[in-house]
């Protein structure tokens, strides 16, 4: 039996243990809350920081108008007496970009064994367009977590929704690049060639080196290794799943490299995404001739990248205003009557980024109160 002493002291040793559990658990709760205080305070400061650059965005251009409102005032007068016979035709020249686009994604989910019709990915393209382009910063991420979701719905798993993802987008920078170097090299001068040349190798070679070391064993171990760090990395900071990054990663890069295109598969994806751009460039051309401007065909690919460059700032809806003011002093630099270029692009502008939003948020809205993001009918 053990003495009133030693109980005590038993007693004692267990309280004191209790009490640095207490005190353990205490500094950890405590260390948490500031930890998601100081997660909060750091969303805030991006949220306001995010805010401040729009207003003086938004400052900035409306200061620019309204310095410039004689010549945007007659741009009005010009668009009053625009050809409305080639509207249609610009029209159509961008629902078949959006459509290629459809056609592109549709292509790379079939490599995965997931056959969708048409008709839904036009929806999912277009509602995916919306979200990007309506959202300011954070639109791009969020269009692509709704294709994502709505990829998982119609039987894509994680691995093949993201592959499409990411190899879609790198296809079309790729082609991008590669446009906007054959423009320069038409301007006819020596120095855009030269500039336009090396931006388009910049861009492919990365692109094509990470394509190719997917398919090379130590190269890709290499990659896994990074990524699994990066993925541990944004398990810690989110607090979200605690699965090794390390299998996770071997597992989607395994079900990545068993996606294989065949070059009849690759040239059909990389012809949609050149038709996607150069549709686009169509519609610019058809709105310049329909104010009755000469279109300035050597340099109109170089102009219409400008655009395309003001615009993926994102720091605006749709590159609301950066676009406009960007695409107009490119097609005056390249020759087009002041009044007319700021027509044209107002008439461009309301085809490619009005309509084609107005479309995508109707379908998604539509398709949201049906309970699913995009028709799911068997393929014809």
């Amino acid at each position: 039996m053990a003495s009133p002493c030693e109980i005590s002291h038993g007693a004692a040793h267990t309280c004191k243990a209790a009490n640095e559990c207490i005190v353990s658990e205490t500094s950890e709760w405590r260390r948490a809350e500031a930890d998601q205080s100081l997660a909060e305070r750091a969303t805030r400061w991006r949220r306001a920081r995010a805010l401040a650059v729009v207003a003086v965005t938004l400052a900035g251009l409306i200061g620019l108008v309204w310095l410039e409102r004689r010549s945007v005032g007659r741009s009005f007068t010009v668009l009053g007496h625009a050809q409305l016979k080639l509207i249609p035709f610009a029209v159509s020249a961008e629902v078949l970009s959006m459509a290629t686009l459809a056609r592109l994604q549709r292509r790379l989910l079939r490599a995965g064994g997931v056959r969708l019709p048409i008709t839904s990915m036009v929806v999912i393209v277009y509602a995916s367009n919306a979200i990007s382009v309506s959202i300011p910063i954070a639109g791009t991420p969020m269009s692509a977590a709704f294709s994502f979701r709505s990829f998982a719905r119609r039987g894509a798993d994680n691995s093949l929704a993201g592959w499409v993802l990411t190899i879609s987008g790198l296809i079309s920078t790729v082609t991008l690049a590669l446009i906007v170097a054959v423009g320069a090299i038409l301007s006819g001068s020596a120095l855009a060639a030269v500039f336009g040349a090396l931006g388009g190798l910049a861009t492919v070679v990365p692109i094509v080196g990470f394509l190719i070391a997917l398919r090379n064993d130590r190269l890709r171990i290499r990659l896994q290794s990074v990524a699994a760090r990066g993925l541990r990395l944004a398990q810690t900071v989110m607090r979200r799943s605690q699965d090794d990054p390390r299998e996770l990663i071997e597992a989607t890069v395994q079900r990545i490299a068993g996606l294989r295109l065949k070059v009849r598969g690759w040239a059909f994806v990389f012809f949609m995404a050149a038709v996607n751009w150069m549709a686009n460039i169509a519609c610019l051309a058809l709105a310049i001739w329909a104010v009755r401007s000469p279109v300035p065909w050597s340099g109109l690919i170089l102009t219409w990248s400008v655009g395309v460059g003001a615009g993926s700032f994102g720091i605006t809806p749709g590159g609301l205003g950066l676009v406009e003011a960007a695409l107009s002093g490119a097609l005056i630099a390249a020759g087009v009557h002041a009044p007319k270029a700021v027509a044209a692009v107002l008439l461009y502008r309301l085809i490619s980024f009005w309509l084609v939003d107005a479309l995508g948020w109707t379908m998604y809205l539509t398709t949201r109160r049906q309970g699913r993001p995009a028709p799911a009918a068997p393929d014809s």
